[in-house]
């Protein structure tokens, strides 16, 4: 989870942005924000005042139509924050999740992502492990992604968040 503090202001293709640098961007997929089984498209340069106005319900966005993932927005209300020239900022989000080896239980860095479906030893692997396993099936290499804090783990090439040069 995450929490952002917006001023109402800011438009959708902001904090769409802020999403995907934090949490999603790995290939430069589409996105799309809407309400209601995908029936009502939010415009991106909509403010987030114009989305709320008419009622404070949840909606919906999507990074990658592909290998999609899908978040649900909830507002949690309004407050008066202390004078910034910030129109966005985050405010907390989760910590990581202690994901452990499928193999040994150590504290797992690696994703496999030919093996997502597979129960035993299971995607997730140590580094010493993801090395082996690597080794052990060829069809295995070069089809681990870093365990990162994000709903974007080991889909498509996500491999955390985008570093600014």
């Amino acid at each position: 989870w995450l929490y952002l503090g917006v001023k109402p202001n800011v438009k959708l293709q902001e904090i769409d942005q802020a999403l995907q640098d934090v949490w999603l961007a790995c290939c430069g997929h589409l996105s799309e924000f809407f309400r209601g089984e995908m029936s009502e498209e939010l415009k991106m340069g909509s403010t987030i005042q114009s989305v709320l106005k008419a009622d404070d319900r949840p909606f919906e966005y999507i990074y990658d139509f592909g290998s999609s993932t899908e978040l649900i927005i909830t507002p949690l209300g309004r407050y008066k924050a202390a004078p910034s020239r910030q129109k966005l900022r985050f405010l907390a989000r989760n910590e990581a999740p202690n994901w452990g080896c499928g193999v040994c239980g150590e504290p797992a860095t690696e994703f496999c992502t030919e093996c997502f479906y597979d129960e035993d030893p299971g995607p997730l692997l140590c580094a010493e492990h993801a090395k082996a396993h690597e080794q052990e099936d060829e069809d295995h290499e070069g089809m681990l992604l870093p365990v990162v804090n994000s709903p974007r783990m080991g889909v498509c090439a996500y491999t955390g968040p985008m570093q600014m040069e």
